[in-house]
C-alpha cells in the first residue's frame, strides 16, 4: 500500500541507535494476553508474554524522546485485572516528562458500524496545549453499505453445516431447540433459557445499527443484522444462530477468518454465507483502493482476516490525528 518501508525487525532485538529520528511513535502492542479472547496471562515486565512487549518500548522513548506517542489496545487494558500495570506503565511516561490523555473509544461513535471499544492513550512531550479526544457524531453508515453484490460460491456454508440452522417461518430454529423470534427483532428483545435467566447467546441487540467489534479471537462469535430480506448474525454451532438487530456488525478480530461473521439470505433456498475479507476491512474503514491493493499483493485471505482484525478502525485514528495535529 505504501512502497518500500524502513522495517526495522523484531523490537526486542532492536538498537535504538539505529532508529531515525521521529516525531510520532505509536506502539499498539500485543492483545493477546490482556483480551478477555485471549488468554489473560498479562503484560508484567520480564513476563515473557506476547502483551509483554510493551516494556520493550521503554528503551526507544527514553533513548529517542519523541514529542508524540500514540499507544492502542483492548478496552480490557484499563479493566480491574490489568490496570495496576497501565497506571504503572503511564507513571514511568510521566517521570519521562509526558503527559498523558487516555480514553476509550468505540468505532461505532465515528461512522463505522462495528461496536469495537479501543482504549487509547496520546502522550506529548514537554509545554503544549491540552490534549482533547474527537468528539463523537452520529452513525450515518450501516452493515448493507459494506456488503459486496457479488459474493463468491465458496463464501456460502455447506449443506452439511446448514443443516445444523432449520428455518421455520417466524423462527429459526437451532439444533438444540433454542426459538428466535425473527418477527420481534427490530424492537429488540431478550430470549430467556429454560431456567427463566437471560442467557447471552439468546439476546438480539437494540436498533441502533451497529456491528459487534471485529477481534482477532473472533472465530467462535461473530454477527449478523436485520437487511429487508437478510439478517446480520453469529454462527455458534453448540448455541445455534445469535441474531443482531439492525445494522451494527460485533468486533472482527485477528481468528475470524470470516467463518462465524455470517449473513444469513432468508430465501426460499435458507442461505447462510461468511463475510468477504474485503467486507471485514471496509468494516475496518478502509477505503476500496487500499483494499484492492493488499488483494494485489497476493495476500491470501487468511491473511487478509487476520489483517482485518487486527487493525485499527481508520476513522477512529483520523479524528484522533486531527485533534492532535490540526487544532
Amino acid at each position: 500500500m505504501h512502497g518500500k518501508t524502513n522495517n526495522l525487525g523484531d523490537i526486542s532485538k532492536i538498537d535504538v541507535k539505529d532508529i531515525p529520528e521521529h516525531d510520532l511513535f505509536t506502539y499498539s502492542f500485543p492483545c493477546t494476553d490482556i483480551s478477555v479472547a485471549g488468554r489473560m496471562l498479562g503484560l508484567s515486565k520480564g513476563s515473557g508474554t506476547r502483551s509483554g512487549l510493551l516494556w520493550e518500548c521503554q528503551r526507544i522513548i527514553e533513548y529517542c524522546k519523541p514529542k508524540y506517542l500514540l499507544m492502542e489496545n483492548v478496552k480490557n487494558l484499563v479493566g480491574k485485572k490489568f490496570k495496576p500495570e497501565f497506571d504503572s506503565w503511564e507513571a514511568w511516561l510521566r517521570e519521562q516528562g509526558y503527559s498523558n490523555y487516555w480514553k476509550v473509544l468505540n468505532a461505532k461513535d465515528y461512522n463505522i458500524p462495528q461496536n469495537r471499544e479501543r482504549v487509547f492513550m496520546v502522550s506529548v512531550l514537554g509545554e503544549h496545549k491540552k490534549y482533547e479526544f474527537p468528539k463523537e457524531f452520529p452513525l450515518k453508515t450501516s452493515i448493507k453499505d459494506i456488503l459486496e453484490e457479488n459474493v463468491p460460491e465458496k463464501c456460502y456454508l455447506s449443506d452439511v453445516l446448514l443443516n445444523k440452522f432449520i428455518p421455520n417461518e417466524t423462527y429459526i430454529l437451532n439444533k438444540i431447540g433454542k426459538k428466535f423470534d425473527i418477527s420481534k427483532i427490530e424492537a429488540g428483545f431478550i430470549q430467556k433459557g429454560e431456567n427463566g435467566k437471560k442467557h447471552q447467546s439468546n439476546i438480539v441487540m437494540n436498533a441502533d445499527y451497529i456491528s459487534r467489534s471485529l477481534t482477532a479471537g473472533d472465530y467462535k462469535a461473530p454477527p449478523m443484522v436485520l437487511l429487508e430480506d437478510k439478517l446480520f448474525c453469529e454462527l455458534r454451532y453448540d448455541e445455534g444462530i445469535r441474531l443482531y438487530n439492525r445494522n451494527v456488525c460485533g468486533t472482527i478480530c485477528a481468528k475470524s477468518y470470516g467463518g462465524k461473521k455470517a449473513i444469513l439470505e432468508m430465501t426460499p433456498s435458507f442461505k447462510i454465507r461468511r463475510l468477504t475479507p474485503t467486507e471485514c476491512f471496509r468494516l475496518m474503514g478502509m477505503d476500496d483502493r487500499d483494499i484492492q491493493l493488499i488483494k494485489e499483493a497476493g495476500i491470501s485471505a487468511s491473511q487478509q482476516y487476520k489483517m482485518a482484525g487486527n487493525s485499527i478502525a481508520i476513522p477512529v485514528l483520523e479524528e484522533i490525528f486531527k485533534n492532535l495535529f490540526l487544532k
